[in-house]
């Protein structure tokens, strides 16, 4: 098992347990979260924020792999994230109210690893299919 996957897995982990107090052994100090609704986010304050802002908003979410690719120090996990809206969801235009909504979101992250730690982390996922599920925009 890669660097990168251990430490992806240990994030999944964190994000499950609700629990970060390890991230500075998972993330480096300078590492760069790049996330479809928030762009790029620098550093590992803005890292783990944006990791407890979103298990604020779905205090029951869990991370499920559905696949793993690895390739030396880059891993990409196909996932299934599902939580209920039950908390504030923050967000770059300001902050959402709960809508109690279950969502069941599929998402790929990709995680590249250097000198033991992610460096660089980039998540994707269909807004418009994760906005319809919180009742916010058409089609769910």
């Amino acid at each position: 098992m890669s660097d990168a996957r251990r430490l992806a897995e240990a994030h999944y982990r964190e994000m499950n347990e609700k629990d970060f107090s390890a991230a500075g052994d998972i993330f480096s100090p300078d590492v760069e979260t790049i996330e479809p609704g928030s762009g790029s986010l620098v550093g590992l304050e803005a890292c783990v924020a944006h990791s407890q802002a979103f298990a604020s908003a779905f205090p029951d979410v869990r991370m499920e792999v559905v696949s793993v690719t690895e390739d030396h120090d880059r891993v990409v996990l196909e996932s299934v994230m599902a939580g209920t809206n039950t908390g504030p969801l923050q967000t770059p235009q300001g902050e959402l109210p709960p809508t109690g909504k279950s969502v069941r979101l599929d998402l790929c992250d990709v995680y590249e690893a250097e000198a033991g730690r992610i460096r660089r982390h980039r998540i994707y996922y269909d807004q418009m299919g994760f906005l319809a599920q919180l009742g916010m925009a058409p089609g769910a």
